[in-house]
């Protein structure tokens, strides 16, 4: 398991991405599934950031991936 937790600010989209880079090592994943997982997970967070949260003080985002 690995849990990423972000500040819901689209600056840490780069963290977010550096995030993903570490857990497709750390799940052996292949480049193109790791593609993948960062395009779903990038459009969640903007979505999440853009339409979510807007109204939230201190916006904080966790994402768990877990391999199974």
């Amino acid at each position: 398991m690995m849990i990423i937790t972000l500040k819901g600010d689209l600056n840490e989209i780069a963290d977010l991405a550096n995030s993903i880079q570490v857990a497709a090592e750390r799940f052996n994943l292949s480049a193109e599934i790791a593609s993948q997982l960062s395009l779903v997970l990038e459009e969640l967070y903007c979505n999440s950031v853009n339409y979510g949260l807007l109204h939230t003080v201190k916006p904080e985002v966790i994402i768990q991936l877990t391999l199974s």
